[in-house]
């Protein structure tokens, strides 16, 4: 841990190794905030649509040890020893083409009710800019939710304006219920993982060094890679299965008995793959997301949240389906030079999504044109 004072603020750090200890009072601040958590984050929501879905942390700080690196930094009053300000950073390593880059992911934002737009989080961004300085870093990532003016404002302050290397990232939720047909789902064995995130889609971004992807695969949460088609012949859809252990989904909707509030699966990371000349048709892609909710709701889960970027050509069928969205923008800003000559090479690559930075505060609402046609 480490500590700097002003008249009025005490700036600290703690490490993955020593945060366990001061983590009360950091607690305490996410629990004030849990009450404005909402307004917040939609404050920038111009529709009249409800929010039907929420997702948010059972556990705050499991993400501290799911990284190979992790800080959480705090501001406190010097008055009265409250924690006012949080933000925590978790460093990887990540592939741009053949490159393996340095990444900072920042999440769990959060700043006291009462002392917003006073620039606090803007104040500690600088501080953690400034005085990291001797650690090489090559670039900074966050999400956003797009209705969260707030913390869009602040990026735009931070990066100078939007920057052209972000991308919008959908959120959809599928009832897991459904009477479609189904295909055979086959779990890829973690050689065969390894190979398709590692080499198969080498021109995505970000993707993992192979020690990083090991420790996914090995963690709880992750339920496995899934396929249809033949991956030997490189003809195959994949998916990411994961189901968060320190996150819950509560059904919102009006009306609904015994509304559900608890476990949910993310599938990310959707690929097709055809070297043959028989492409992949829609049927076959509409089958293959039809029995992901199957086998999930045979594991008696009622949702799946599908996260996908919104260039995807899975974007469509799923929404198609999906009974509630909300959208996030990922950005990255340069911090090495190194990273500034290959930013724009890779401003329109794919995004491997890494399910340990699923953002856990999450307001999804109806599908606009599905509710237009119940109406």
């Amino acid at each position: 841990m480490s500590t700097e004072s002003s008249s009025s603020m005490i700036f600290r750090m703690y490490s993955m190794d020593d945060y366990e200890q001061h983590t009360t009072e950091i607690i305490n601040l996410f629990q004030r905030c849990s009450t404005t958590n909402h307004n917040s984050v939609m404050m920038g929501d111009n529709s009249l649509l409800p929010t039907t879905f929420h997702c948010e942390f059972t556990d705050y700080f499991r993400c501290m040890k799911q990284y190979p690196e992790s800080y959480c930094y705090t501001m406190m009053s010097a008055i009265d020893g409250r924690v006012v300000a949080v933000i925590v950073f978790n460093v990887k390593l990540a592939y741009f083409g053949s490159t393996l880059m340095t990444a900072l992911f920042s999440r769990l934002i959060r700043v006291e009710p009462t002392l917003r737009r006073q620039n606090l989080a803007m104040t500690m961004f600088m501080r953690i800019y400034n005085g990291r300085k001797d650690r090489i870093r090559d670039y900074i990532q966050g999400y956003t939710t797009i209705t969260n003016n707030a913390s869009l404002n602040m990026q735009q302050r931070w990066f100078g304006s939007m920057p052209d290397t972000a991308a919008r990232l959908n959120n959809y939720i599928l009832s897991t219920a459904t009477d479609l047909s189904m295909k055979k789902l086959r779990k890829l064995s973690i050689a065969e993982t390894e190979r398709l995130w590692m080499i198969d889609i080498a021109d995505w971004v970000q993707r993992p060094e192979l020690s990083d992807l090991r420790r996914i695969l090995n963690m709880d949460e992750y339920v496995g890679t899934f396929i249809v088609g033949d991956f030997t012949a490189q003809r195959y859809i994949a998916v990411m299965i994961w189901e968060p252990s320190s996150m819950i989904i509560s059904d919102d909707r009006p009306g609904i008995e015994n509304a559900h509030r608890g476990q949910f699966r993310l599938a990310l990371n959707f690929v097709e793959s055809s070297k043959s000349s028989l492409p992949i048709s829609i049927d076959e892609k509409e089958e293959f997301i039809a029995t992901l909710c199957n086998v999930t709701y045979n594991d008696k889960i009622p949702f799946l949240i599908c996260q996908i970027q919104e260039s995807s050509n899975f974007t469509t069928l799923i929404q198609h389906r999906a009974l509630a969205m909300t959208t996030e923008i990922m950005s990255r800003k340069s911090l090495s030079e190194r990273f500034s000559e290959v930013m724009d090479q890779f401003a329109n690559s794919f995004v491997w999504l890494d399910p340990r930075d699923c953002a856990g505060l999450l307001y999804f609402k109806s599908m606009t044109e599905k509710l237009q046609s119940q109406l």
